[in-house]
């Protein structure tokens, strides 16, 4: 896997990228300022979002839950939700197929329930209210007995995100949502991902069906349209080396631990978006070559790479850039949760 970003190759022979990013660790933010500018947004936007703690807070938890039931007394705690689902659906043991009359048991109940809360449009206001507020006052992601080495970093980046997402207008779930998305591709997350990985595959408890208060909190974006493998010529990753650029447009490059070097990084991988973006036919052209012995059954460049390119890995590139030029990631300061 070819995962260098910064080949000193520079042939953008075909509508050449000619713009340009200046790389500054504090843009935005005066010199005399006494404070810096993680420290600015939390003060800007402290009625809007609590930023996530950098260690695990039983109290932090509580406080979410705090939240949710000035408006919902009878709301759930997680725990109280995995009672209701023991007591109420059938466990499955990873790998079994539910059956008939199982599956008709646990729709029942689950209609049971919505019904309870009155409704199907009042469960999703509910429910909607209830990821607003998990954005809002995030917990510490790995929960009690684990922390990654890095995790003071990873939560600096994640607040740093969340608060750039702020400043461009979104609201406050999507901010959440696209701060863990680019967190996920261009921040080390690799010993919190062992450490899932091991306890998925050491965890024998059965598997419940039904959370009421399960949500997923934003698809993290990597995939592999067409192939598991990995490397440049393969799956739909095309080999875009003859125009300067020896990356995997969809497979981000290592992280190091460096603000700096982490945006020049970025900006070579979105120089290779800009290109790839105004000259589609290239890429077009080198998509086919990926399936000369193999048929194309309709696809294309356009669906498999460019639309999640545009969609997706540019915004997410773009957000991560405005966080290693603005805030100091790896010089890490203490969250004021």
């Amino acid at each position: 896997m070819i995962t260098s970003a910064t080949s000193s190759t520079q042939i953008y022979s075909v509508n050449q990228v000619s713009k340009t990013r200046a790389t500054s660790a504090y843009t935005e933010v005066e010199s005399t300022s006494p404070t810096s500018r993680m420290e600015q947004m939390q003060e800007k936007y402290k009625d809007v979002y609590s930023p996530m703690p950098a260690s695990y807070s039983e109290e932090r938890e509580d406080l979410q839950i705090e939240k949710i039931r000035e408006v919902y007394p009878d709301v759930m705690t997680i725990q109280e939700a995995k009672q209701w689902a023991i007591q109420n659906l059938k466990p499955v043991k990873l790998g079994e197929i539910e059956s008939v009359e199982d599956k008709t048991i646990r729709e029942t109940r689950n209609k049971e329930y919505i019904e309870s809360v009155g409704g199907i449009e009042a469960y999703n206001e509910r429910i909607s209210f209830v990821h607003e507020k998990y954005s809002q006052y995030p917990v510490y992601p790995w929960g009690q007995g684990f922390s990654p080495s890095n995790a003071k970093e990873i939560v600096n980046f994640h607040n740093a995100a969340v608060y750039e997402g702020l400043e461009m207008g979104k609201d406050i779930k999507t901010a959440v949502i696209e701060a863990n998305n680019s967190s996920f591709l261009y921040i080390d997350h690799s010993e919190s991902k062992k450490h899932a990985t091991e306890i998925m595959i050491s965890k024998h408890e059965d598997i419940i069906y039904y959370d009421p208060t399960d949500s997923s909190k934003g698809e993290m974006v990597l995939n592999k349209t067409h192939s598991n493998k990995e490397g440049l010529g393969y799956g739909d990753t095309v080999d875009l080396r003859s125009y300067g650029f020896n990356v995997e447009w969809n497979l981000p490059d290592k992280p190091v631990q460096n603000d700096n070097t982490m945006a020049s990084i970025i900006q070579k991988r979105l120089e290779m978006y800009d290109f790839m973006l105004e000259n589609p036919t290239i890429v077009e052209k080198e998509f086919k070559k990926l399936y000369e012995n193999k048929p194309l059954n309709g696809a294309t460049s356009e669906v498999a790479i460019l639309e999640p390119l545009r969609n997706q890995y540019r915004p997410n590139a773009e957000l991560a850039l405005k966080v290693y030029e603005k805030y100091k990631i790896f010089d890490s300061i203490d969250i004021k949760a």
